[in-house]
């Protein structure tokens, strides 16, 4: 039997024929068949609409939550050679470091904020360039291989230390991965504690003791 206009004009809110109307309370959306259309209705009380959850605003759901790094450690706050990690930077993904590493090694330092590493393997690189071109006047491309494996050798640098950031949330001005990108370093650059990560001088090995002696002597 078809609905009469009259019964369903008291349900059909203030929208056109064949739309659904959100209630000013919040909930689900309501959808409200076409006066007279009793197929439309009948389909609607077999299978009702399904729609999407409510949103106040109207906008689209909200993006998931960034996972942020964990929290830095307390002993580490008003260390001035500390660097957090920032997750805007597009940088800190360790893949595009080590990519522009190779380009040009030591920008990704600098971005990072290991600035004085980051100026050292700039000076380091186009060193090589220049005996590179003055050797191979003599020897042929042979030298050349001088600079890839500069290249190759902050690229891993820049990696390791983007890859930290990432995983532990901060790292050291003057934390180097491996002794080999330390060498120069720790003889050029002294504004800054250069350290080999997992090393006697690395700072985290250090705090650890230091809490070791003070639970000894707080047992004692």
């Amino acid at each position: 039997m078809p609905i009469s206009s009259s019964s369903s004009s008291e349900k059909q809110p203030l929208v056109s024929n064949h739309q659904f109307a959100v209630p000013q309370q919040g909930g689900a959306p309501q959808y409200y068949p076409a006066a007279g259309d009793a197929q439309e209705y009948q389909n609607y009380q077999e299978a009702p609409p399904q729609f999407a959850p409510y949103q106040p605003n109207g906008g689209p759901p909200p993006p998931p939550a960034f996972n942020a790094p964990p929290p830095l450690p307390p002993q580490l706050y008003a260390n001035p050679e500390v660097i957090t990690a920032d997750p805007e930077n597009a940088l800190a993904d360790p893949l595009v470091g080590a990519l522009i590493s190779f380009l040009l090694p030591g920008i990704t330092h600098i971005v990072l904020k290991q600035k004085e590493k980051g100026i050292f393997f700039l000076i380091v690189h186009f060193t090589c360039i220049i005996i590179a071109c003055v050797a191979a006047a003599f020897f042929g491309p042979l030298p050349y291989l001088l600079v890839l494996v500069d290249k190759a050798i902050v690229m891993y640098d820049g990696y390791a230390i983007a890859a930290q950031l990432r995983d532990e949330g901060y790292v050291f001005k003057g934390e180097c991965p491996h002794w080999i990108t330390s060498l120069g370093a720790k003889m050029f650059v002294k504004s800054v504690n250069v350290f080999v990560t997992g090393s006697d001088q690395d700072p985290r090995r250090m705090m650890m003791g230091a809490e070791t002696s003070q639970e000894v002597e707080t047992a004692v």
